[in-house]
């Protein structure tokens, strides 16, 4: 297995793409956007539209990041899956589900993705991959993901290519870390070969890397 350093950033939606703030340097960072926006303007959709259209023609992967990105308690899951839930208040919103229940939630991201360009002057584009709310999955959902044509997959100690394969890696994340470990955390990155770093839209300090 090769190894593999990245650069990602997760949760972003309709909601706080303004607030997302890209590192000035020739960097291309993997983008992991919540596609849920039923419940906003279309005005909002369109100017996330047009940002995320923006965003590829500047080079950076686009990747679908689960559905809402909170999970539907209502659906039966695994012992892991439930472990998971407790484990991420909620957000696992993949793990333990499923082969059905996996495919029925994937078919609900992506319709939610193209809802995102409906009905703006926009073309529709296909995400390049994708990764799991909290990194948590089920056990059939990369299998399902490659069904889909998804030509990317990240996992929380792997990253998948449709021409490359599997290559390892570790993800270095301060969300939700106290100051002092986030200081910590910062320092290793580009110190690991096999790390990959990752930012949150609410990342303190703030997320842009140097």
């Amino acid at each position: 297995m090769h190894c593999f350093r990245g650069f990602e950033f997760h949760d972003i939606s309709a909601r706080n793409f303004e607030e997302v703030l890209l590192p000035n340097r020739e960097v291309s960072w993997s983008l992991m956007i919540i596609p849920f926006c039923s419940d906003l303007t279309p005005e909002t959709r369109q100017a996330f539209a047009k940002q995320i259209i923006e965003w590829k023609s500047q080079g950076h992967k686009l990747y679908l990041h689960g559905y809402k990105h909170k999970a539907n308690l209502t659906l039966p899951r695994s012992l892991f899956g439930r472990i998971a839930l407790l484990l991420t208040n909620d957000e696992a919103e993949f793990a333990g589900l499923s082969k059905t229940d996996t495919k029925k939630n994937l078919d609900l991201a992506i319709a939610e993705w193209k809802n995102i360009f409906a009905g703006g002057n926009v073309e529709e584009i296909f995400p390049d991959g994708f990764v799991a709310p909290a990194w948590y999955g089920s056990s059939s959902l990369f299998q399902v993901c490659k069904e889909l044509h998804f030509e990317n997959y990240d996992s929380r100690f792997w990253n998948w290519n449709k021409k490359t394969g599997r290559q390892f890696s570790i993800p270095l994340s301060i969300a939700g870390l106290p100051k002092f470990f986030a200081f910590f955390v910062k320092k290793l990155e580009g110190r690991l070969p096999l790390s990959r770093i990752v930012r949150h839209p609410t990342d303190t300090p703030p997320c842009t890397a140097e």
